[in-house]
């Protein structure tokens, strides 16, 4: 029997001939030819809609998906690494999280301190978000607010599950404190009374106390760029 004259004669059949004559022969299959068949076939009906559709819809289909499903998403190939790896997509999360005041940090980097600290903690289901989180092999490097959600997730792990430790307490003022700012390292704070006091959080001590003109309590204050 000639096969290329049997797929010419199919190919010249009608669409409606064409399916009834397929279900004809599906039929008459044994199971395990029907099992070859479909490991063939399911390449073929496979269907990668990130490489097919614009950039536009591909990115509003990411951001219906959760931080964990994102993420097992990242791992299928590298175009989808690559879009899923967005400051967009990850800024949206954290704003549902209300983490986005996680974002004032200058370098939100990954250490072995962030990874997950209990293989028995609840949340183990969402823990592949962190798998090899950290290697310097992937590239490009994971965005910027992707880290920020890293570091804001395991912080309330963290947090939640009492892995943490108590800095010591700062002591200076004599006045309730009323007023605050911190960039991640400097702590400034203001009194009932007028005093405002500089701290260094890495020290824990009060590094200066600035002379201050207010009669009255220090209701506000902002840090900008080593600037009050």
């Amino acid at each position: 029997m000639d096969i290329n004259a049997v797929v010419t004669q199919f190919q010249g059949l009608p669409p409606s001939v064409q399916h009834d004559l397929l279900w004809d022969l599906a039929q008459k299959c044994e199971v395990l030819q029907l099992r070859k068949v479909y490991c063939k076939m399911s390449s073929l009906l496979s269907f990668d809609f990130v490489s097919k559709l614009p950039s536009e819809i591909v990115e509003r289909v990411f951001l219906y998906l959760d931080a964990p499903t994102l993420c097992r998403a990242a791992a299928c190939c590298k175009p989808w690494r690559q879009v899923t790896n967005s400051d967009k997509l990850w800024y949206c999360l954290c704003q549902k999280k209300k983490w986005l005041a996680f974002g004032h940090l200058a370098d939100p980097k990954w250490s072995e301190d962030d990874r997950p600290f209990s293989p028995k903690a609840k949340a183990q289901h969402k823990l592949a978000l962190f798998r090899n989180a950290g290697s310097g092999s992937l590239q490009p490097p994971l965005c910027r607010w992707k880290l920020v959600y890293m570091k804001a997730f395991m912080l309330s792990l963290r947090w939640e599950h009492g892995v943490y430790t108590m800095s010591p307490l700062l002591k200076a003022h004599r006045d309730p404190i009323t007023a605050m700012d911190c960039d991640g390292s400097v702590l400034v704070t203001g009194s009932k009374y007028g005093t405002t006091k500089l701290w260094d959080l890495a020290e824990h001590n009060c590094t200066c106390t600035f002379d201050s003109s207010h009669t009255d309590e220090v209701t506000a204050i902002v840090m900008k760029v080593c600037t009050l």
